[in-house]
Protein backbone atom coordinates (compact mmCIF):
# COMPACT_ATOMS: atom_id res chain seq x y z
CA UNK A 1 0.00 0.00 0.00
CA UNK A 2 1.48 3.37 -1.65
CA UNK A 3 0.16 6.38 0.33
CA UNK A 4 1.70 9.79 -0.23
CA UNK A 5 0.34 12.73 1.39
CA UNK A 6 2.29 15.14 0.16
CA UNK A 7 1.35 17.64 -2.98
CA UNK A 8 3.73 15.75 -5.35
CA UNK A 9 3.72 13.32 -7.58
CA UNK A 10 6.42 10.62 -6.82
CA UNK A 11 4.25 7.58 -6.65
CA UNK A 12 2.42 8.43 -9.55
CA UNK A 13 4.59 6.50 -11.58
CA UNK A 14 3.88 3.43 -9.78
CA UNK A 15 0.27 3.31 -10.92
CA UNK A 16 1.07 4.80 -14.00
CA UNK A 17 3.46 1.37 -14.95
CA UNK A 18 0.87 -0.52 -12.38
CA UNK A 19 3.27 -1.97 -10.18
CA UNK A 20 1.54 -5.49 -10.05
CA UNK A 21 2.22 -6.13 -6.22
CA UNK A 22 1.17 -3.20 -5.50
CA UNK A 23 -3.08 -3.27 -3.96
CA UNK A 24 -3.05 0.56 -4.37
CA UNK A 25 -1.33 3.51 -5.16
CA UNK A 26 -2.57 6.81 -3.56
CA UNK A 27 -1.25 10.58 -4.53
CA UNK A 28 -1.92 13.52 -2.55
CA UNK A 29 -3.85 11.45 -0.37
CA UNK A 30 -7.18 12.37 1.41
CA UNK A 31 -6.54 11.90 5.32
CA UNK A 32 -9.83 10.16 5.31
CA UNK A 33 -8.66 7.74 2.48
CA UNK A 34 -5.52 7.22 4.34
CA UNK A 35 -7.84 6.33 7.25
CA UNK A 36 -9.69 3.79 5.16
CA UNK A 37 -6.31 2.24 4.39
CA UNK A 38 -5.18 1.47 7.85
CA UNK A 39 -8.68 0.10 8.79
CA UNK A 40 -8.18 -2.26 5.80
CA UNK A 41 -4.80 -3.04 6.88
CA UNK A 42 -6.06 -3.90 10.52
CA UNK A 43 -9.03 -6.03 8.96
CA UNK A 44 -6.13 -8.20 7.37
CA UNK A 45 -4.53 -8.62 10.66
CA UNK A 46 -7.63 -9.75 11.96
CA UNK A 47 -8.41 -11.99 9.14
CA UNK A 48 -5.00 -13.69 9.63
CA UNK A 49 -5.68 -13.86 13.21
CA UNK A 50 -8.43 -15.81 12.64
CA UNK A 51 -6.89 -18.44 10.09
CA UNK A 52 -4.30 -18.66 12.91
CA UNK A 53 -6.70 -19.41 15.32
CA UNK A 54 -8.48 -21.41 13.73
CA UNK A 55 -5.59 -23.58 14.19
CA UNK A 56 -6.08 -24.49 17.83
CA UNK A 57 -2.96 -22.32 19.03
CA UNK A 58 -0.73 -24.87 16.55
CA UNK A 59 0.70 -21.54 15.08
CA UNK A 60 1.32 -18.46 16.82
CA UNK A 61 2.79 -16.23 14.27
CA UNK A 62 2.90 -15.90 10.50
CA UNK A 63 6.09 -17.86 9.79
CA UNK A 64 5.07 -20.90 11.20
CA UNK A 65 1.20 -21.05 9.72
CA UNK A 66 2.69 -20.64 6.60
CA UNK A 67 5.31 -22.85 6.14
CA UNK A 68 2.67 -25.37 7.38
CA UNK A 69 -0.42 -24.19 5.39
CA UNK A 70 1.74 -23.73 2.20
CA UNK A 71 -1.12 -21.25 1.51
CA UNK A 72 0.30 -17.90 -0.14
CA UNK A 73 -0.21 -15.72 2.62
CA UNK A 74 2.04 -12.12 1.47
CA UNK A 75 3.62 -10.50 3.58
CA UNK A 76 1.82 -7.00 3.61
CA UNK A 77 4.06 -3.31 3.51
CA UNK A 78 2.15 -0.30 4.48
CA UNK A 79 4.04 2.45 3.13
CA UNK A 80 3.52 6.56 3.99
CA UNK A 81 5.08 9.70 2.70
CA UNK A 82 4.87 12.64 5.12
CA UNK A 83 2.42 10.03 7.55
CA UNK A 84 2.25 13.55 9.94
CA UNK A 85 -0.31 14.98 7.51
CA UNK A 86 -2.68 11.92 8.90
CA UNK A 87 -1.96 13.07 12.28
CA UNK A 88 -1.36 16.91 12.32
CA UNK A 89 -5.48 17.34 13.57
CA UNK A 90 -6.56 16.16 16.74
CA UNK A 91 -9.87 15.15 15.50
CA UNK A 92 -12.05 12.45 14.49
CA UNK A 93 -10.04 11.04 11.91
CA UNK A 94 -6.49 11.60 13.45
CA UNK A 95 -7.38 10.27 16.88
CA UNK A 96 -9.01 6.88 14.77
CA UNK A 97 -6.22 6.66 12.56
CA UNK A 98 -3.80 7.19 15.34
CA UNK A 99 -5.58 3.83 17.16
CA UNK A 100 -5.40 2.12 14.00
CA UNK A 101 -1.49 2.76 13.45
CA UNK A 102 -0.72 1.88 16.86
CA UNK A 103 -2.60 -1.75 16.66
CA UNK A 104 -0.41 -2.18 13.33
CA UNK A 105 2.51 -1.27 14.81
CA UNK A 106 1.76 -3.61 17.73
CA UNK A 107 0.18 -6.97 16.34
CA UNK A 108 1.28 -6.55 12.46
CA UNK A 109 4.74 -8.32 12.17
CA UNK A 110 3.19 -11.53 13.94
CA UNK A 111 0.49 -11.14 11.10
CA UNK A 112 3.12 -10.15 8.12
CA UNK A 113 1.71 -6.73 8.18
CA UNK A 114 4.99 -4.28 8.85
CA UNK A 115 4.94 -0.52 8.46
CA UNK A 116 7.85 2.25 6.59
CA UNK A 117 6.57 5.42 7.77
CA UNK A 118 8.55 8.50 5.93
CA UNK A 119 8.06 12.10 7.18
CA UNK A 120 10.32 15.68 6.86
CA UNK A 121 9.25 16.45 10.08
CA UNK A 122 8.33 14.52 13.67
CA UNK A 123 7.90 17.93 15.44
CA UNK A 124 3.95 18.31 15.29
CA UNK A 125 1.90 14.96 15.76
CA UNK A 126 -1.48 16.07 17.90
CA UNK A 127 -3.31 12.96 16.94
CA UNK A 128 -0.18 10.43 17.54
CA UNK A 129 1.31 10.05 20.56
CA UNK A 130 5.41 9.55 20.65
CA UNK A 131 4.67 6.06 22.40
CA UNK A 132 3.88 5.00 19.14
CA UNK A 133 7.10 5.65 17.16
CA UNK A 134 9.09 4.92 19.56
CA UNK A 135 7.85 1.23 19.09
CA UNK A 136 8.98 1.48 15.48
CA UNK A 137 12.51 -0.53 16.28
CA UNK A 138 13.98 0.64 12.96
CA UNK A 139 15.58 4.46 12.18
CA UNK A 140 16.42 5.75 9.31
CA UNK A 141 17.89 9.68 9.25
CA UNK A 142 19.16 11.83 6.71
CA UNK A 143 19.92 15.70 7.29
CA UNK A 144 17.05 16.51 8.75
CA UNK A 145 16.46 19.25 11.87
CA UNK A 146 18.44 18.60 15.33
CA UNK A 147 15.07 18.06 16.91
CA UNK A 148 13.29 15.82 14.19
CA UNK A 149 16.40 14.15 14.83
CA UNK A 150 16.58 13.89 18.36
CA UNK A 151 13.34 12.63 18.17
CA UNK A 152 14.04 9.54 15.12
CA UNK A 153 17.27 8.70 17.43
CA UNK A 154 16.63 9.65 20.60
CA UNK A 155 17.90 12.44 22.87
CA UNK A 156 21.53 10.97 23.81
CA UNK A 157 22.02 10.01 19.78
CA UNK A 158 23.49 12.98 17.97
CA UNK A 159 25.44 11.61 15.12
CA UNK A 160 22.77 13.11 12.58
CA UNK A 161 24.47 16.25 13.29
CA UNK A 162 27.11 14.89 11.36
CA UNK A 163 25.17 14.42 8.14
CA UNK A 164 26.08 16.99 5.74
CA UNK A 165 25.58 15.42 2.20
CA UNK A 166 22.22 14.71 0.08
CA UNK A 167 22.15 10.97 0.93
CA UNK A 168 23.94 10.95 3.88
CA UNK A 169 21.80 8.95 6.32
CA UNK A 170 22.19 6.70 9.35
CA UNK A 171 20.49 3.30 9.90
CA UNK A 172 19.58 2.01 13.24
CA UNK A 173 18.05 -0.88 13.89
CA UNK A 174 17.55 -0.75 18.26
CA UNK A 175 15.22 1.87 18.63
CA UNK A 176 17.64 4.60 18.57
CA UNK A 177 20.87 2.92 20.62
CA UNK A 178 23.80 5.22 19.75
CA UNK A 179 25.79 1.82 19.76
CA UNK A 180 23.96 0.30 16.67
CA UNK A 181 23.70 3.17 14.06
CA UNK A 182 25.46 2.30 10.44
CA UNK A 183 26.43 5.37 8.42
CA UNK A 184 25.29 4.83 4.46
CA UNK A 185 24.93 7.13 1.60
CA UNK A 186 21.29 6.56 0.03
CA UNK A 187 21.38 5.60 -3.93
CA UNK A 188 19.55 7.75 -6.29
CA UNK A 189 17.05 6.35 -8.84
CA UNK A 190 15.62 8.83 -11.83
CA UNK A 191 12.35 8.31 -12.77
CA UNK A 192 13.05 6.87 -16.19
CA UNK A 193 15.27 4.09 -14.40
CA UNK A 194 12.38 3.41 -11.37
CA UNK A 195 10.01 3.25 -14.65
CA UNK A 196 12.26 0.90 -16.60
CA UNK A 197 12.31 -1.38 -13.16
CA UNK A 198 8.23 -1.07 -12.87
CA UNK A 199 7.92 -2.29 -16.60
CA UNK A 200 10.13 -4.74 -16.25
CA UNK A 201 8.22 -6.35 -12.99
CA UNK A 202 4.74 -6.21 -14.54
CA UNK A 203 6.50 -8.11 -17.69
CA UNK A 204 7.50 -10.79 -15.51
CA UNK A 205 4.10 -10.78 -13.32
CA UNK A 206 2.12 -10.85 -16.61
CA UNK A 207 4.89 -14.05 -17.98
CA UNK A 208 3.36 -15.73 -14.93
CA UNK A 209 -0.04 -15.07 -15.42
CA UNK A 210 -0.37 -12.44 -12.82
CA UNK A 211 -2.89 -9.79 -14.11
CA UNK A 212 -3.33 -7.91 -10.67
CA UNK A 213 -3.18 -3.96 -11.53
CA UNK A 214 -3.51 -1.47 -8.48
CA UNK A 215 -5.78 0.85 -7.23
CA UNK A 216 -5.28 4.24 -8.26
CA UNK A 217 -6.33 7.25 -6.13
CA UNK A 218 -5.35 10.80 -7.01
CA UNK A 219 -6.52 13.46 -4.54
CA UNK A 220 -6.88 15.96 -7.22
CA UNK A 221 -8.32 14.04 -9.81
CA UNK A 222 -11.68 12.65 -10.98
CA UNK A 223 -11.94 8.50 -11.09
CA UNK A 224 -11.84 7.16 -14.41
CA UNK A 225 -15.00 5.43 -15.31
CA UNK A 226 -13.23 4.04 -18.83
CA UNK A 227 -11.01 1.48 -16.30
CA UNK A 228 -13.80 -0.27 -15.79
CA UNK A 229 -15.47 -2.64 -18.34
CA UNK A 230 -19.17 -1.58 -19.40
CA UNK A 231 -19.95 -5.22 -19.19
CA UNK A 232 -18.05 -4.98 -15.53
CA UNK A 233 -20.00 -1.88 -15.40
CA UNK A 234 -23.31 -2.97 -15.70
CA UNK A 235 -22.74 -6.31 -13.44
CA UNK A 236 -21.63 -4.19 -10.72
CA UNK A 237 -24.66 -2.49 -10.75
CA UNK A 238 -26.95 -5.57 -11.26
CA UNK A 239 -25.09 -7.91 -8.64
CA UNK A 240 -27.65 -8.23 -5.56
CA UNK A 241 -29.72 -5.48 -6.81
CA UNK A 242 -33.62 -6.39 -6.09
CA UNK A 243 -35.84 -6.68 -8.79
CA UNK A 244 -37.52 -3.08 -9.94
CA UNK A 245 -34.26 -1.50 -7.44
CA UNK A 246 -33.44 1.77 -9.05
CA UNK A 247 -29.72 1.87 -8.59
CA UNK A 248 -27.16 4.82 -9.53
CA UNK A 249 -23.13 5.09 -9.71
CA UNK A 250 -21.92 7.69 -7.73
CA UNK A 251 -18.10 7.39 -7.87
CA UNK A 252 -15.33 5.83 -6.44
CA UNK A 253 -14.70 5.63 -2.70
CA UNK A 254 -12.37 7.45 -0.60
CA UNK A 255 -10.99 4.24 0.22
CA UNK A 256 -10.65 0.95 -0.80
CA UNK A 257 -14.01 -0.43 -1.21
CA UNK A 258 -15.94 -0.94 -4.17
CA UNK A 259 -17.59 2.08 -6.18
CA UNK A 260 -20.21 3.76 -4.44
CA UNK A 261 -24.15 2.93 -5.46
CA UNK A 262 -27.23 4.92 -4.42
CA UNK A 263 -30.13 2.05 -4.05
CA UNK A 264 -33.16 4.82 -4.83
CA UNK A 265 -35.58 2.59 -2.92
CA UNK A 266 -39.82 2.55 -3.52
CA UNK A 267 -40.45 4.65 -0.41
CA UNK A 268 -41.76 8.49 -0.04
CA UNK A 269 -38.79 10.63 -0.73
CA UNK A 270 -37.27 8.68 -3.10
CA UNK A 271 -35.90 11.12 -5.37
CA UNK A 272 -32.71 12.52 -5.81
CA UNK A 273 -31.31 16.14 -6.27
CA UNK A 274 -27.54 17.20 -7.32
CA UNK A 275 -26.59 20.25 -6.38
CA UNK A 276 -23.07 22.30 -7.54
CA UNK A 277 -21.56 24.01 -9.80
CA UNK A 278 -20.20 22.45 -12.92
CA UNK A 279 -16.58 24.14 -13.15
CA UNK A 280 -15.09 20.94 -12.86
CA UNK A 281 -17.45 19.08 -15.36
CA UNK A 282 -18.88 16.90 -12.50
CA UNK A 283 -22.35 17.74 -13.39
CA UNK A 284 -22.33 16.44 -16.61
CA UNK A 285 -20.32 13.25 -15.85
CA UNK A 286 -23.05 12.47 -13.58
CA UNK A 287 -25.72 12.79 -16.13
CA UNK A 288 -23.43 10.30 -18.57
CA UNK A 289 -23.41 8.25 -15.51
CA UNK A 290 -26.82 8.41 -13.95
CA UNK A 291 -27.69 7.33 -17.63
CA UNK A 292 -25.62 4.91 -17.94
CA UNK A 293 -27.23 3.41 -14.80
CA UNK A 294 -30.70 4.01 -16.18
CA UNK A 295 -29.66 2.01 -19.03
CA UNK A 296 -28.06 -0.53 -16.64
CA UNK A 297 -31.61 -1.37 -15.12
CA UNK A 298 -33.59 -4.16 -16.86
CA UNK A 299 -36.97 -2.48 -18.17
CA UNK A 300 -36.31 1.18 -17.09
CA UNK A 301 -37.50 4.27 -18.62
CA UNK A 302 -35.57 7.64 -18.86
CA UNK A 303 -36.84 11.24 -19.71
CA UNK A 304 -34.64 14.01 -19.61
CA UNK A 305 -35.88 17.70 -19.66
CA UNK A 306 -32.52 19.24 -21.03
CA UNK A 307 -33.00 22.99 -19.63
CA UNK A 308 -29.36 24.00 -20.70
CA UNK A 309 -28.86 26.63 -23.84
CA UNK A 310 -28.23 24.58 -26.57
CA UNK A 311 -25.13 25.64 -26.72
CA UNK A 312 -23.53 23.82 -23.72
CA UNK A 313 -24.47 20.64 -25.62
CA UNK A 314 -24.84 18.78 -21.94
CA UNK A 315 -27.09 15.98 -23.86
CA UNK A 316 -25.73 16.39 -27.43
CA UNK A 317 -22.17 15.29 -26.06
CA UNK A 318 -23.83 11.95 -24.38
CA UNK A 319 -25.10 10.57 -27.95
CA UNK A 320 -24.71 7.24 -27.34
CA UNK A 321 -26.63 7.32 -23.89
CA UNK A 322 -29.15 10.11 -24.98
CA UNK A 323 -30.57 8.12 -28.01
CA UNK A 324 -30.35 4.76 -26.27
CA UNK A 325 -33.34 2.50 -26.68
CA UNK A 326 -35.71 3.52 -23.53
CA UNK A 327 -34.09 7.19 -23.39
CA UNK A 328 -36.06 9.97 -24.47
CA UNK A 329 -34.26 13.59 -24.02
CA UNK A 330 -36.52 16.76 -24.36
CA UNK A 331 -36.30 20.68 -24.93
CA UNK A 332 -37.18 22.96 -21.88
CA UNK A 333 -40.55 23.61 -23.32
CA UNK A 334 -41.75 19.87 -23.23
CA UNK A 335 -41.35 19.82 -19.70
CA UNK A 336 -44.69 20.75 -18.70
CA UNK A 337 -46.08 17.69 -21.19
CA UNK A 338 -43.49 15.24 -19.63
CA UNK A 339 -44.17 16.15 -15.79
CA UNK A 340 -48.03 16.17 -16.87
CA UNK A 341 -47.69 12.42 -18.42
CA UNK A 342 -45.36 11.00 -15.14
CA UNK A 343 -48.36 12.83 -12.75
CA UNK A 344 -50.75 10.35 -14.99
CA UNK A 345 -48.41 7.52 -14.93
CA UNK A 346 -48.45 7.89 -11.00
CA UNK A 347 -52.23 8.24 -10.46
CA UNK A 348 -52.88 5.18 -12.63
CA UNK A 349 -50.70 2.75 -11.04
CA UNK A 350 -51.46 4.12 -7.20
CA UNK A 351 -55.48 3.87 -8.28
CA UNK A 352 -54.65 0.24 -10.07
CA UNK A 353 -52.71 -0.44 -7.02
CA UNK A 354 -49.83 -1.10 -8.83
CA UNK A 355 -46.45 -0.72 -7.47
CA UNK A 356 -44.04 -3.42 -8.91
CA UNK A 357 -43.68 -2.52 -12.44
CA UNK A 358 -40.60 -0.53 -14.84
CA UNK A 359 -39.19 2.40 -13.10
CA UNK A 360 -39.76 5.44 -14.94
CA UNK A 361 -37.08 7.85 -14.23
CA UNK A 362 -37.54 11.90 -14.93
CA UNK A 363 -34.26 13.53 -15.38
CA UNK A 364 -34.54 17.87 -14.72
CA UNK A 365 -30.89 19.07 -15.73
CA UNK A 366 -29.97 22.35 -15.00
CA UNK A 367 -32.90 23.12 -12.58
CA UNK A 368 -31.91 26.55 -12.52
CA UNK A 369 -32.84 27.39 -15.76
CA UNK A 370 -36.59 26.64 -15.88
CA UNK A 371 -38.44 29.69 -15.95
CA UNK A 372 -42.06 27.39 -15.98
CA UNK A 373 -41.04 25.96 -12.35
CA UNK A 374 -40.07 29.08 -10.36
CA UNK A 375 -42.76 28.97 -7.37
CA UNK A 376 -43.85 32.70 -7.95
CA UNK A 377 -45.08 31.44 -11.41
CA UNK A 378 -48.77 31.23 -12.47
CA UNK A 379 -48.72 28.00 -14.52
CA UNK A 380 -50.48 26.56 -11.85
CA UNK A 381 -51.39 22.98 -13.46
CA UNK A 382 -47.19 22.33 -13.93
CA UNK A 383 -46.80 22.84 -10.42
CA UNK A 384 -49.67 20.62 -9.56
CA UNK A 385 -48.32 17.94 -11.77
CA UNK A 386 -44.79 18.40 -10.25
CA UNK A 387 -45.69 18.08 -6.73
CA UNK A 388 -47.89 14.79 -7.44
CA UNK A 389 -44.87 13.15 -9.05
CA UNK A 390 -42.45 14.23 -5.95
CA UNK A 391 -44.59 13.37 -3.63
CA UNK A 392 -46.62 10.23 -4.54
CA UNK A 393 -43.80 9.13 -7.83
CA UNK A 394 -41.57 6.91 -5.61
CA UNK A 395 -44.25 4.55 -3.93
CA UNK A 396 -45.32 4.00 -7.85
CA UNK A 397 -41.48 3.65 -9.03
CA UNK A 398 -41.63 6.96 -10.95
CA UNK A 399 -38.53 8.90 -9.57
CA UNK A 400 -37.03 12.34 -10.23
CA UNK A 401 -33.46 13.20 -10.46
CA UNK A 402 -32.45 16.86 -10.75
CA UNK A 403 -29.43 19.07 -10.67
CA UNK A 404 -29.39 22.51 -10.13
CA UNK A 405 -26.26 24.74 -9.78
CA UNK A 406 -26.86 26.86 -6.63
CA UNK A 407 -29.16 25.76 -3.39
CA UNK A 408 -30.10 29.80 -4.12
CA UNK A 409 -31.47 28.90 -7.12
CA UNK A 410 -33.05 25.43 -6.04
CA UNK A 411 -34.79 27.50 -3.16
CA UNK A 412 -36.72 29.17 -5.96
CA UNK A 413 -38.70 26.25 -7.60
CA UNK A 414 -38.80 23.69 -4.40
CA UNK A 415 -41.35 24.81 -1.76
CA UNK A 416 -39.47 23.46 1.56
CA UNK A 417 -42.42 20.71 1.18
CA UNK A 418 -40.97 19.55 -2.26
CA UNK A 419 -37.31 19.62 -1.69
CA UNK A 420 -38.21 17.33 1.51
CA UNK A 421 -39.19 14.68 -1.22
CA UNK A 422 -35.33 14.60 -2.24
CA UNK A 423 -34.13 12.49 0.51
CA UNK A 424 -30.95 11.52 -1.74
CA UNK A 425 -29.23 14.40 -1.90
CA UNK A 426 -25.59 15.20 -3.81
CA UNK A 427 -23.44 18.13 -3.60
CA UNK A 428 -20.27 19.27 -4.95
CA UNK A 429 -18.10 22.43 -3.02
CA UNK A 430 -20.49 24.58 -1.19
CA UNK A 431 -20.44 27.47 1.44
CA UNK A 432 -20.21 25.60 5.36
CA UNK A 433 -23.84 27.55 5.37
CA UNK A 434 -25.11 25.84 2.36
CA UNK A 435 -23.74 22.35 2.92
CA UNK A 436 -25.72 22.36 6.23
CA UNK A 437 -28.77 23.27 4.90
CA UNK A 438 -28.64 20.85 2.52
CA UNK A 439 -27.08 17.82 4.07
CA UNK A 440 -27.20 18.34 7.53
CA UNK A 441 -23.33 18.22 7.57
CA UNK A 442 -20.24 20.63 6.32
CA UNK A 443 -19.42 17.76 4.41
CA UNK A 444 -19.91 19.83 0.94
CA UNK A 445 -17.27 22.70 2.32
CA UNK A 446 -14.19 20.17 2.53
CA UNK A 447 -14.20 18.85 -0.89
CA UNK A 448 -11.61 19.09 -2.66
CA UNK A 449 -11.85 19.35 -7.19
CA UNK A 450 -13.76 15.97 -8.58
CA UNK A 451 -15.45 14.99 -5.00
CA UNK A 452 -19.13 14.82 -4.44
CA UNK A 453 -20.71 14.70 -0.66
CA UNK A 454 -23.99 12.55 -0.27
CA UNK A 455 -26.60 12.23 2.76
CA UNK A 456 -29.40 10.46 2.63
CA UNK A 457 -32.35 12.49 4.66
CA UNK A 458 -33.93 9.69 6.26
CA UNK A 459 -31.24 7.29 7.57
CA UNK A 460 -29.01 9.40 8.25
CA UNK A 461 -26.30 7.69 6.17
CA UNK A 462 -23.34 10.23 4.69
CA UNK A 463 -20.41 9.38 2.61
CA UNK A 464 -17.98 11.32 0.35
CA UNK A 465 -16.65 9.98 -3.22
CA UNK A 466 -14.88 10.85 -6.10
CA UNK A 467 -17.00 11.89 -9.40
CA UNK A 468 -15.67 10.17 -12.80
CA UNK A 469 -15.00 12.01 -15.56
CA UNK A 470 -17.37 11.81 -18.59
CA UNK A 471 -16.91 8.30 -20.57
CA UNK A 472 -15.75 8.67 -24.35
CA UNK A 473 -18.46 7.85 -26.83
CA UNK A 474 -16.81 4.65 -27.85
CA UNK A 475 -17.55 3.60 -23.71
CA UNK A 476 -20.92 4.68 -24.43
CA UNK A 477 -21.69 2.54 -27.60
CA UNK A 478 -20.21 -0.21 -25.66
CA UNK A 479 -22.30 0.06 -22.87
CA UNK A 480 -25.30 0.48 -24.53
CA UNK A 481 -24.85 -2.96 -26.64
CA UNK A 482 -24.06 -4.60 -23.73
CA UNK A 483 -27.19 -3.73 -21.74
CA UNK A 484 -29.38 -5.80 -24.50
CA UNK A 485 -31.50 -3.11 -25.79
CA UNK A 486 -34.15 -5.49 -26.41
CA UNK A 487 -34.94 -6.67 -22.72
CA UNK A 488 -35.35 -2.66 -22.38
CA UNK A 489 -38.61 -0.77 -21.71
CA UNK A 490 -39.87 2.25 -24.28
Amino acid sequence: YLLDFKEGVEFKLYGTERLPHARCVAVQSERLFGLNVLEGVVGEIERRGSLFRATGGEHANYVSYRRSSREPLPRVLLIIDEFHELFAVDDRIGARAGDLLEKIVRQGRAFGVHVLLGSQSLASLPALGQHVLRLLPIRLVLPSAESDAALALGERNDEARFLTRRGDGILNDSGGTPEANVRFQGTFLSEDERGDICRRLREAAEAVGWRSSPRIFEGHAAASVEDLDPEQFLQDLRADAPPRLLRLRLGEPLGLAGPVNLDVRRESGGNVIFVGRDSDGVAQSLLAIWLASCIATPSASVEVVDFMPAEDGYVDELPHLSMAPGVRVYRPRAAKDVLTRAAELVESRVRRDSYNESPHVIVLWGLHRARDLLLDGDDFELREAFDTVLSSGPEAGVFVTAWADSLSSLNKRLSRTELRDFSHRVATEMSRDDSEALLDSPDAALLKPYQVAYHHIDSGLSLRARAYQAPSAQWCQLLVKTARPQDRGA
